[in-house]
């Protein structure tokens, strides 16, 4: 997928979008485009003040303090490194992606309702980052989400069903938020195992590990 990610960007010159409603995400963390997180219980607007352990710390504002971080990695002079350089650009760039991301975010909503499971509440996410789209400047985007609990070794058959289920009901709400959205042709869905199960069963009434491959 990352190397998808890149090749979008240079052989299309499209403005691509690397999000990830699942934490990190080697499948998605490109050469060029940096990838965003962000959290499907919400996203949260970087806090400049953070605790103060005394009173007798200086009480300044938000924006001041914003303001003082930015001019302290900008400064550069002959002994700077490029990592150093590179890292300073990066902070500032994510400092000004958050708020920019939060204000947006937070009037984002969709029509559909889904489930209450995992993996709908990232779809869910998923739904409501499109919509940031132009705000973000992106022209194709790339997203994450992720489904754990496969390693199925005993009793397969209830948890199995009951997993499915979960991915059926939230890929439904969500085909119909992207009908809602009128962009549900221009969307491609692929599902990865990180690895394959046995299709003959155990001893246990469950399976085993196998290759790795395409679900779907």
């Amino acid at each position: 997928m990352d190397v998808l990610v890149d090749q979008v960007d240079n052989d299309y010159q499209y403005k691509t979008g690397s999000i990830s409603v699942s934490g990190t995400a080697p499948a998605v963390v490109s050469r060029k485009t940096s990838t965003l997180v962000v959290n499907p219980n919400g996203y949260e607007k970087f806090n400049p003040l953070g605790t103060q352990s005394s009173p007798n710390e200086p009480n300044l504002k938000g924006h001041e303090v914003k303001q003082q971080l930015k001019s302290l990695t900008a400064k550069s002079d002959i002994g700077s490194s490029f990592y150093g350089d590179l890292w300073s650009d990066t902070l500032i760039q994510s400092l000004d992606e958050n708020a920019l991301l939060y204000d947006v975010l937070s009037s984002a909503t969709v029509t559909t309702t889904f489930p209450d499971s995992h993996i709908s509440s990232q779809l869910k996410t998923i739904a409501e980052v499109m919509k940031t789209k132009d705000d973000r400047g992106k022209d194709r985007d790339f997203f994450y989400a992720n489904l754990g609990g496969w390693d199925m070794h005993f009793d397969i058959e209830l948890p199995l069903q009951a997993s499915f289920g979960a991915i059926d009901d939230a890929l439904f709400a969500f085909k119909e938020e992207m009908k809602a959205q009128s962009i549900w042709d221009d969307v491609v869905v692929v599902c990865i195992s990180e690895f394959a199960r046995t299709l003959m069963g155990n001893t246990g009434n469950g399976s085993d590990h196998a290759w790795g491959g395409k679900l779907g």
